[in-house]
């Protein structure tokens, strides 16, 4: 009897070429840096760039140079790491939402996928 292979579930991220020049740009940058503090963040930008470049598609939408590619979950995690990071660096002005997110505390050790 066969085996069969179970297929594992993406999800396939889209954007106009001008974002993903942006978000590589951003990958790479994050790649080069030498940030003792958080390794993880350095060889995840790096690895999420080279995915992109080996993997990523091109098509054309509304006129509009378009790029996809597919991450698989346990990539989804360190890319909104990124993303956030880069949020916070470029907000000059940052809301204080602490006493909203305080009200349900968790325990970072029960989270899936590392933080």
């Amino acid at each position: 009897m066969a085996s069969k292979k179970q297929r594992t579930e993406t999800f396939t991220l889209m954007m106009t070429l001008h974002e993903a020049n942006a978000l590589l740009s951003l990958l790479t940058l994050l790649g080069s840096l030498d940030m003792e503090s958080d390794n993880v963040v350095r060889e995840s930008a790096g690895k999420l760039r080279d995915k992109i470049l080996t993997y990523s598609r091109t098509f054309r939408m509304h006129d509009t140079d378009c790029v996809s590619v597919s991450f698989f979950p346990s990539e989804i995690v360190p890319l909104l790491k990124i993303l956030v990071i880069a949020v916070s660096v470029m907000q000059r002005e940052v809301h204080d939402f602490s006493q909203m997110l305080d009200r349900r505390h968790i325990d970072p050790r029960t989270l899936k996928g590392g933080t």
